[in-house]
Parts: structure tokens; sequence; C-alpha cells
């Protein structure tokens, strides 16, 4: 009886706890969704796989929301208004 409730609990808790949001997404969907969020392009210069792809443009995300989605938009507004194109070009160098 103790087993069932539990695992009902858990059931209930993987059900109620939401996957991070770029869980599902491609790189491309996600380089997107980061590009309307913070107001600037992403571009990969060098050659990833699928999966580096997702992990750099994850700890762009993490950087980038640590100093806030609306402040980033800002200083890349101030940026655009005089003309020039605000991108993050990731890029492998050796």
């Amino acid at each position: 009886m103790m087993k069932k409730i539990i695992s009902s609990l858990l059931v209930l808790l993987v059900f109620m706890c939401s996957l991070p949001v770029y869980a599902a997404q491609t790189s491309k969907e996600m380089s997107s969704a980061l590009q309307k969020k913070y107001g600037m392009n992403i571009t990969f210069v060098t050659n990833y796989t699928e999966s580096e792809k997702l992990s750099l443009l994850e700890q762009l995300d993490s950087i980038l929301s640590h100093l806030g989605a609306a402040f980033v938009r800002e200083v890349v507004s101030c940026y655009t208004q005089k003309g020039y194109t605000v991108t993050i070009r990731l890029e492998r160098l050796m």
C-alpha cells in the first residue's frame, strides 16, 4: 500500500515538474528562441554537433539570464539604433 502511494506521488511530481524550456527543441529552434528573447543574432561559425550546439546555447542563455533579458535587449537596442547589428558568434578556436 505504501509503495503504491509513494509511486503515485512520484508520478504526480514528474508530471507537475516542468522540463526545461529547450529540452525538446533543436539547436536551430533554441537559437531562434534566444534571438527573440535577447534581441541579437546568434551564429555558429565552427561546425559543432547538435549536442554541442544545444550545450553552448544553454550556457549562453544561463549567462545572459543573469543579466536579465530586458537589460540585454536594452543594450542591444542602443547599438541597433545606431545602425549596428549585434551578433554572438560561437566559434571553436584552436
